[in-house]
């Protein structure tokens, strides 16, 4: 049982979630998933998560750094390893591509003295960086595809789709949470997950070929954020 004389059962019903999947939580055998923890304080009404379970296991402190209650609209520092290659569609209405990817120039449209870039701003003059790039996505369903997003780290690569064909590419150098951004750059404020880019560069690349090449068959179209696992990662390094 949680502190605070509260059931299982009765907590899984605020939650939303199944007995089975709270009591892998309660007792250990899975680590809390860092979205939930603040319905966890809500819920119970406490400030520090170490008065929940004993056995809970909470977030990793870079997950804790992430969404903590303090780093609402803070960077997102990245981890450092293999860079891998994502998938991004952006849709066939280029409109908030060119807002905050490349503009009708071909240009990142987003200059290095945004407020919202603040945090970054070290990491930018250490790369010679005046203006990047950023896209935003959702949670997703379950939360899927911020799941997907806190995988992402500095060095990764982004393929942006549009139509059957990946328009343009660059690499990430950091991640933003700023619902306030995204309602600016995009008129709503759910995609607060934003990632920042450098160097995008427009390609043009057959969406079929992309798929014969990194799965070995053709796929009909991508309809969400896809990271691919090392191996493909390094098929697709060589569409551009």
């Amino acid at each position: 049982m949680i502190r605070k004389g509260i059931t299982n059962r009765a907590l899984a019903d605020k939650l939303g979630v199944s007995d089975s999947i709270l009591r892998g939580w309660v007792d250990g055998e899975r680590r809390i998933p860092v979205q939930r923890l603040e319905q966890f304080k809500k819920v119970l009404g406490i400030d520090n998560p170490e008065n929940l379970s004993e056995k809970m296991l909470l977030p990793t402190p870079e997950e804790m750094g992430l969404f903590g209650s303090a780093a609402t609209e803070g960077f997102v520092a990245s981890v450092e390893d293999d860079e891998q290659v994502i998938w991004q569609p952006v849709g066939s209405d280029l409109r908030n591509f060119q807002t905050s990817i490349l503009d009708k120039d071909g240009c990142p449209p987003i200059l290095g003295d945004s407020k919202f870039l603040e945090p970054l701003k070290p990491r930018m003059i250490e790369l010679g960086v005046d203006s990047v790039s950023v896209w935003g996505v959702k949670d997703g369903k379950n939360f899927s595809t911020l799941n997907k997003f806190l995988r992402i780290k500095d060095g990764d690569i982004v393929m942006f789709y549009s139509s059957q064909s990946f328009i343009a590419w660059g690499r990430v150098i950091g991640k933003v949470e700023s619902p306030q951004w995204s309602e600016e750059l995009w008129g709503e404020v759910d995609f607060k997950h934003i990632y920042v880019l450098k160097d995008v560069r427009p390609i043009s690349v057959d969406f079929f070929e992309a798929t014969r090449l990194v799965y070995g068959k053709e796929s009909n179209s991508l309809q969400s954020l896809r990271i691919l696992d090392n191996e493909k990662s390094e098929l697709a390094k060589r569409l551009f």
